[in-house]
């Protein structure tokens, strides 16, 4: 048996006598001696606790109404009186709303795609008139080959340009517009400059020419040697949201498309 229990069975028997039991209680702690016990105390410091709790929250609700209503209030007059800043800056409610104009969106990626092509257009130039100029000497091998080198890098560094501004548009999103393409040899990213990087000539496959809405336009690159060909009366097609009803109509008969209710 613990020592709690047996005080515990001491407590339950009655005191032989007066001087001893106030003499054991006197020994005994107070958490042991007769009274409130300690769910009693327990229980004193929990409601303690809560009517603190209770307090704090009470106060932190009255401070927070109090502040979001002197706020408000505080708001309405700034904008009644036309106050947008304190300090003595006065400025009026409508200017303080108006916003600025909405720009360009992705700006600098736009810059960014201008600046190579520009570059790269540039550095094209450069090769042809290099490559355009008349030698001093012929005999010097050395000379020439140098700059044949120098050539090639700037052939080179004009296709690095023009592929990246093909990526960076890709990336971004950008719809280049089809002239631009035009200008952009698919096959090698080389420049195509009439006369210069590329050639151009009018084809038409027709039988002997006849079809005069049959010509196409056949860009060469001379860089790779591959062909592009672009019909020259035929009209680019708008999108089928830019299309009106009529034309649509007009390109569903042809195509033999037959609507439900007039289906027979």
């Amino acid at each position: 048996m613990s020592k709690q229990c047996r005080q515990r069975e001491r407590l339950r028997k009655p005191a032989q006598n007066a001087d001893e039991g106030e003499k054991w209680l006197a020994d005994e702690p107070p958490w042991m001696q007769p009274g409130p016990c300690i769910h009693n105390h327990v229980t004193f410091i929990l409601l303690t606790v809560r009517a603190c709790l209770l307090r704090t929250m009470t106060l932190s609700v009255v401070l927070r109404t109090s502040w979001s209503f002197s706020s408000r209030l505080f708001r309405g007059r700034r904008h009644k009186d036309g106050v947008a800043g304190c300090g003595g800056t006065l400025l009026t409610s409508q200017m303080a709303k108006t916003k600025g104009a909405v720009g360009v969106q992705n700006r600098i990626i736009y810059s960014r795609a201008s600046y190579l092509y520009q570059a790269a257009s540039y550095l094209t130039t450069c090769a042809a008139a290099a490559r355009d100029a008349p030698s001093a000497s012929n005999t010097e091998h050395s000379a020439s080959a140098k700059d044949d080198k120098q050539l090639k890098a700037l052939t080179n560094v004009s296709r690095q340009a023009i592929t990246d501004m093909r990526a960076v548009s890709l990336k971004a999103q950008i719809r280049q517009s089809p002239a631009l393409k035009r200008t952009i040899c698919k096959f090698c990213d080389s420049l195509l400059v009439e006369g210069q990087t590329s050639r151009s000539s009018i084809e038409n496959l027709s039988k002997g020419g006849r079809k005069p809405w049959a010509d196409v336009l056949a860009i060469e690159c001379k860089t790779c040697g591959n062909i592009r060909r672009y019909p020259v009366e035929a009209t680019r097609q708008k999108r089928k949201a830019h299309r009106s009803q009529k034309f649509t109509a007009l390109e569903d008969e042809k195509r033999g498309v037959v609507k439900a209710g007039e289906a027979t």
